[in-house]
């Protein structure tokens, strides 16, 4: 696994002591070196719970979502643990790898702005970017339409939560206080586990190899949660001291580095940086803070190594404004030469040294298991530079230099803080030392204490904002701000083409972009409108929704977008996505993305070609199910039969530990939210069974009929809840859609139909007050199983043949419960528009009750929601193929 030295199969001291935590349901925040096995010891109770089999939940989440802050560190975790299903059910009576494919889904996924594999966290194990996770938990539609927001909430509080290299989340600071810690992803992922912790729901781990003293026993009293720092129980005739270095020490495995600071800045001292490589001609890492100084120090690293003819090192750029392809490209390229085997296999005399130089920038902080023998950074902050460092002598037994270097008189340090990295540099000596985990760990401390303790306090004035935030965005069915919350990790994402409006209209987010820092983009605006009118090219523009004129249409009605032209620097840090002209940016495959200006970057110039201008391209479609197999036609009791498929056939289990967890706090007895579930599936599509929906759907079949690939419309007495749809080129049906009678709205009509059914049944399950918390969510859910506002129905009449349909519905569902033979008919059986019904939604500062219904929905809502979509996922059968 990766942060180790070297892979073991032993469980190391430090990492059964997090996994026994995390068992007996304890949270847990960690510290230990780079290179110690922080990923294992946060996945190993994961993994030991999951080899338990059947009845795993009730130790542990039967999913985990693995966060990290770069996407390069959830691409390595990813091809790491691809093939982690198999390797659990070769150890153990389980078979999960059979049980996920069965569902057509992936138990390892990745969810980054890259490799959107898992949209809505269905898989067992998810390696996700840290704004993902966030945007799931908090509602911001990324990678899923603004409609599907609420069946993300509880995959996130419905799973055992990692929160690594945690340090490396960005803070955002906020009003005329300027409080460090007021916002961005590392206080609002606090906040997260703050809220959780709270009502108990969730299992965590948050860790990272730099942190303070302070801050870590700051986090852990914040948190409830158990420390781990490294310091297991003395043995016999030790010290705390002297088994913490031993423990160390047995980690290590002989490695060693050294560090020391120089006087000139890195740009000026190129020449004795190549000179040093070509002594050894082994491999060199070259760090730089900002994509735009690694791009010129490569070039002239390029430049000054062609004197070396065919003896030059092979040099390799490397930063987060690649594409995909040559982003893993590089990176594949990097752990095959610099990885741990590759080391291995030198050190047996099986291979030569690499004579590789790597410019790069803070991608390779973390996520890259990769080790050089000399390192040359640009001065970081402390907790930084340890990652940087981390990268050298990473191996057993191997030595390593790091060496830091100043920036020019005057510049400024970004994306970092000046006053923290002038304050490292100060602590560094000019003559190398030893920089091993107890020198790293006073630097951090000298370094750092005083800014994670200015955190702590501001965090505790505005945890509540942060928590009211979230809340607010649930409540009034917008999203919380990205830009408070999230955005400083997101970036801004571009794009590079010159007509978007003709061909980027759908699903932009998959498509080829690049991330710039919000601030920086603002600071080239007024460059960027000189060479607009120089160049006589289109302006940026930004991406906003077209939007749907119907609020309950389903889920799989695609969004459109448009892009609409900035006018002001202003509109940057609000704008999903950016689009520029190939005339004021191109992507080459050396170098990557860049800003095409020759007062900044005229090098750039003589790369390009204006024949052949480089557009953004759509990324390869990542499917869960491997196809397109469209719908075909189903009877309501067939559809909810599928439903109640799917969710026995996992989701029941993906969310036991959860519903173990809100039970007790909502007064209800064990088993009770299974059974709301249960009902929301025999009952979320009554409002199809109106008389319009279903002269409609009936109508559309018989078009379909009359088609020459022939299906057969189904019978007259039978009650539909899904028509058939191919899409097939050669099926029309694409082209019959035009033509069609649009089905009416469904979902508020459906809550409200049910409304008598759900208070009946729920009475034999639910004693007392309980019971109407669980009316609400359920009913809530069904009026919200397509859309997450909607609150308003139109006229409806059930059909003929409806109480039968809904009876059978209720029996499939039911499970072990007996309710479905002693329930009335849906009433009333006639609506008129716009009932009003009530949707709870409580807000941050009511009780713990009542914060934990709208967890209850949004649990309920999920399943619900995702149970409708893999029923039809795993009817893998063509529907022209049906009849």
């Amino acid at each position: 696994m990766e942060n180790q030295a070297k892979p073991t199969k032993t469980v190391r001291p430090f990492q059964r002591r997090v996994s026994d935590l995390v068992i007996s349901g304890k949270n847990v925040v960690l510290q230990a070196p780079t290179g110690a096995g922080k990923t294992r010891a946060a996945l190993e109770p994961f993994v030991r719970n999951l080899r338990g089999g059947a009845g795993a939940s009730s130790a542990l989440p039967v999913t985990c979502r693995y966060a990290v802050p770069l996407r390069t560190l959830a691409n390595q975790f990813f091809a790491e643990h691809a093939d982690l299903a198999a390797r659990i059910d070769r150890a153990s009576p389980s078979v999960i790898a059979r049980s996920y494919a069965d569902q057509k889904l992936k138990f390892v996924a990745q969810q980054t702005g890259e490799r959107q594999d898992d949209p809505q966290f269905e898989a067992g194990l998810t390696f996700c970017t840290i704004d993902q996770l966030l945007a799931a938990f908090v509602g911001i539609p990324y990678g899923v339409g603004m409609r599907q927001t609420n069946l993300k909430v509880a995959g996130v509080f419905g799973s055992y939560i990692v929160l690594d290299e945690w340090h490396l989340y960005p803070l955002r600071s906020l009003g005329k206080e300027q409080r460090q810690g007021s916002s961005g992803a590392r206080a609002t992922s606090l906040a997260m586990l703050a809220m959780l912790h709270e009502q108990r729901l969730a299992r965590f781990v948050l860790m990272t190899a730099t942190f303070s003293t302070t801050l870590l026993h700051g986090l852990a009293d914040l948190l409830g949660a158990e420390l781990e720092s490294l310091r297991e129980e003395p043995r016999d005739g030790e010290t705390a001291e002297q088994a913490f270095r031993r423990e160390f020490q047995e980690i290590a495995g002989g490695r060693a580095r050294t560090v020391q600071r120089h006087p000139r800045p890195l740009e000026e001292s190129l020449e004795e940086v190549l000179g040093g490589h070509m002594e050894h001609r082994d491999s060199t890492l070259v760090l730089c803070n900002t994509v735009d100084r690694a791009q010129r120090t490569y070039l002239r690293l390029r430049e000054l190594s062609a004197r070396y003819g065919p003896e030059a090192p092979q040099l390799l750029l490397l930063h987060a404004r690649f594409s995909a392809a040559d982003r893993r490209a590089a990176t594949e390229l990097l752990e095959a030469t610099l990885g741990s085997d590759a080391w291995e296999m030198r050190a047996r005399g099986g291979a030569a040294a690499p004579n590789l130089i790597v410019v790069a920038t803070q991608v390779v902080e973390v996520g890259l298991n990769i080790s050089v023998r000399e390192l040359h950074s640009e001065i970081a902050p402390a907790n930084s530079l340890i990652q940087r460092a981390g990268r050298c002598a990473r191996f057993a037994a191997q030595r390593g230099t790091v060496h830091i270097y100043p920036l020019a008189e005057g510049a400024r340090h970004l994306p970092y803080s000046d006053a923290l990295c002038l304050d490292t540099l100060a602590d560094l000596a000019d003559e190398p030392e030893p920089f091993d985990f107890a020198r790293e760990q006073a630097l951090i401390d000298r370094v750092h204490k005083a800014e994670d303790s200015a955190f702590l306090q501001s965090f505790g004035k505005v945890r509540g904002e942060i928590k009211e935030q979230i809340f607010k965005g649930w409540r009034s069915f917008k999203p919380a701000s990205a830009s408070e919350l999230i955005r400083d990790v997101r970036q801004v994402a571009l794009l590079i083409h010159d007509a978007p409006n003709d061909a980027i209209t759908e699903e932009p987010w998959r498509w080829q972009a690049f991330g710039m820092h919000p601030d920086s983009l603002r600071g080239r605006w007024d460059r960027l409108q000189e060479l607009i009118a120089d160049r006589d090219c289109g302006p940026l523009r930004r991406l906003e929704p077209v939007g749907n004129d119907d609020p309950q249409a389903d889920s799989r009605t695609p969004m459109r977008y448009h892009w609409a032209p900035m006018v002001n620097a202003a509109e940057i840090g609000a704008a999903l996505m950016i689009v520029l002209p190939t005339a004021l940016a191109h992507y080459d495959p050396a170098l990557g993305f860049a800003l095409r200006d020759p007062l900044r970057f005229p090098e750039l110039e003589a790369l390009y070609v204006p024949a052949a201008p480089w557009h953004s391209s759509k990324l390869p479609p990542t499917t869960r199910n491997g196809g397109n197999y469209g719908r075909d036609c189903q009877s309501y009791e067939e559809h909810i039969s599928g439903l109640v498929h799917a969710y026995q056939a996992g989701l029941a289990d993906e969310m036991g530990y959860a519903a173990s967890r809100l039970e007790p706090l909502l007064d209800l007895p064990p088993g009770s939210i299974d059974a709301a579930v249960r009902l929301a599936i025999a009952c979320h599509d009554i409002g199809k069974l109106a008389v319009v929906w279903q002269d409609r759907a009936r109508a559309w079949q018989d078009l379909v009929a009359a088609q020459p690939r022939r299906i057969a419309a189904p019978p007259s007495a039978t009650l539909l809840a899904k028509t058939v749809f191919d899409p097939a080129p050669d099926s029309g049906h694409v082209a019959l859609q035009k033509d069609a009678p649009r089905l009416p709205w469904h979902a508020v009509e459906g809550a409200l139909f049910a409304e008598r059914l759900l208070q009946a049944a729920l009475i034999q399950v639910v004693p007392g007050d309980g019971r109407k918390r669980l009316v609400r969510a359920v009913r809530t859910a069904i009026a919200r199983h397509h859309t997450i506002d909607a609150h308003e129905n139109k006229e409806a009449h059930l059909a003929p043949g409806t109480d039968g349909a809904v009876r059978e519905a209720l029996r499939l569902a039911c499970g072990g419960y007996a309710w479905h033979a002693a329930l009335p008919a849906p009433t009333p059986v006639q609506l008129s528009k716009n009932h009003a019904p009530e949707f709870f939604f409580t807000d941050a500062k009511e009780g713990d009750k009542d914060q934990a219904e709208t967890w209850l929905y949004f649990l309920i809502v999920r399943a619900l929601r995702l149970a409708d979509q893999r029923a039809d996922a795993m009817r893998t059968v063509a529907p022209s193929n049906r009849t």
